[in-house]
Formats: C-alpha cells, sequence, structure tokens
C-alpha cells in the first residue's frame, strides 16, 4: 500500500519511494514460447533462444518436440520407453533443458543468490494414468550427474487421481488436487534451502512467493516465510546436492506407459534473482 511521502507524494531523495512499490527482484531471463518461431528439437537438439543456449534431451521418445509459433514449446511424449520417468538416477523422459547460470550472464552464486523459475504450462488432457505428467524441474547439469541431483515439480496421474507432486530425495510429496496445474514455480535460497508451489496461471506471472496457488512442497525452510506459495504438501529434507552454478531450468513431460498419447504445450517462463552481496 502506498504511504505519503513525509514532504508531499513525490519521490525525491529527501522523500525516497515507498519500498513496498519497488520489486525486491530483477527478471535476468525469460521466454515467450509462442513468440520464438518456428525449431524442431527432434531434428536439432539444441537452439538458442533470447541469447540462451536450450538442449533438448530423449526427443526420440515424443512423436512431437517443437516450438510452433503461435502457440508454444509442444512436447508429446510416446510410449517408446514404457519406463520412462524422472527419478533417481534416471532421466528417461523427453525434456528441455538450460543453464541457470547463462540466463544470469554467468555470475550465478548459490551461496549468495535466491533465484525463482517460473513456468506458465498445461496438457491437452488432465493425466489421470499412472506417472502421465509434466512440469517443471531443476537439476545437476544436462542429466543431473547422478541420483537424486534434481527435484521435479509436476502435475501428475496416480491410479487415476489428479495430484500436484513434488519430488526429490526418491520422496514423493503428492496431493490430490483437481484443478488442472498450469502455473509452476521453484524458488532457491542460499544455504540450500527451496520452496515449490504450483497451481493456475493467471494473466501473467506472479511476483515470487506471493502466488495464491494451492500447492507448496518447503524443503529445509521455515514455513514462517512469508506466504510460501500456498498451502498443502509438507515440508521435506533439503535436495541431498548442493545446488550449483551448474544448475539448470528443466521443462518436461512424461507418458509412463506403452502406448497412448499425451500432448503438452509450455507457453512461456521466466527466471528472477535476488542478490546478497
Amino acid at each position: 500500500m502506498a504511504v505519503n511521502q513525509p514532504d508531499g507524494d513525490s519521490a525525491t531523495s529527501v522523500n525516497p519511494p515507498d519500498p513496498a512499490a519497488a520489486s525486491l527482484w530483477t527478471e535476468e531471463y525469460a521466454a515467450d514460447f509462442t513468440d520464438l518461431g518456428a525449431h524442431d528439437f527432434t531434428s536439432t537438439a539444441a537452439k538458442t533462444l533470447n541469447g540462451v543456449e536450450w538442449t533438448a534431451v530423449n526427443a526420440d521418445d515424443s512423436s512431437k518436440f517443437e516450438l510452433t509459433a503461435s502457440t508454444g514449446l509442444e512436447i508429446d511424449p510416446t510410449g517408446n520407453n514404457a519406463s520412462a520417468s524422472w527419478w533417481n538416477d534416471a532421466q528417461t523422459l523427453p525434456y528441455l533443458w538450460a543453464s541457470i547460470d547463462d540466463m544470469c550472464g554467468g555470475d550465478y552464486s548459490p551461496d549468495l543468490d535466491t533465484v525463482a523459475l517460473q513456468l506458465h504450462m498445461d496438457s491437452a488432457t488432465d493425466p489421470t494414468a499412472s506417472y502421465n505428467a509434466y512440469g517443471l524441474g531443476v537439476q545437476e547439469g544436462a542429466t543431473a550427474n547422478g541420483a537424486n541431483k534434481y527435484i521435479s515439480l509436476r502435475r501428475v496421474g496416480v491410479g487415476g487421481a489428479k495430484k500436484y507432486g513434488c519430488n526429490r530425495n526418491n520422496v514423493s510429496d503428492n496431493e490430490v488436487i483437481a484443478t488442472q496445474a498450469t502455473f509452476f514455480e521453484i524458488v532457491f535460497f542460499p544455504g540450500n534451502s527451496y520452496v515449490c508451489s504450483m497451481g493456475v496461471f493467471a494473466s501473467s506471472f506472479p511476483d515470487p512467493l506471493l502466488t495464491t496457488s494451492t500447492f507448496a512442497s518447503k524443503g529445509a525452510i521455515s514455513s514462517a516465510l512469508g506466504p510460501g506459495g500456498g498451502s498443502g504438501g509438507s515440508a521435506e529434507a533439503a535436495p541431498s546436492w548442493p545446488v550449483t552454478s551448474s544448475a539448470s531450468f528443466v521443462i518436461n513431460a512424461q507418458l509412463a506407459a506403452s502406448s497412448g498419447t499425451f500432448a503438452t504445450t509450455a507457453y512461456k517462463m521466466r527466471l528472477l534473482r535476488r542478490k546478497t552481496s
């Protein structure tokens, strides 16, 4: 809420602006996938988008993995790999990744910076079949570099139920929520703590940690840290690897069956940062 300046309502060096009016976050990188032309990742895995290289992995396990003008990033996983998953040291589902450090201009410091990853994504059919899923992740480098070096935040079907879920440390924190998720957010703090949240995308991205999402999963962090992204979920241990400057932003989709179709679209993403000097 705005405040009255002591010497009038104009902000000057004597009367600084209302602190609440200034964002604490800097948007370091953003991509609107509906406005980046066309590209087929099944033919060429790497593509530079807005100055940052994105690379597709396991694209052969999708019937479509491409940028489509005016539509977005379409990832349609197939049943080519009936055990496709993102669990433990297996990243066998199709996904697109890019370096967080590159998005930050090469000076991302996990010991000093808080970063927020946000994604707008949905699927043509809300997943119900077990472990069909889509969403946002963060991992160590291109392939998680070993067991547990990841966090996966996703809309997922489990035995016919539609759930919001967060996976890490070989632990799955899932909650049955009927509303289809279209907004995903992961916030990392210095000291290897995080808050994951998801819900419904409105007309624009919210400020980090201020979404009215219906699910939040916290790791090694107190729920007293502000709104915390919503309610639900649970507090879990920190990621089992210290987040490093090699961490990556991951967009993924999973069809964990030998047949069927599952169409997903990512529309836009952004990465914000708060630096501590």
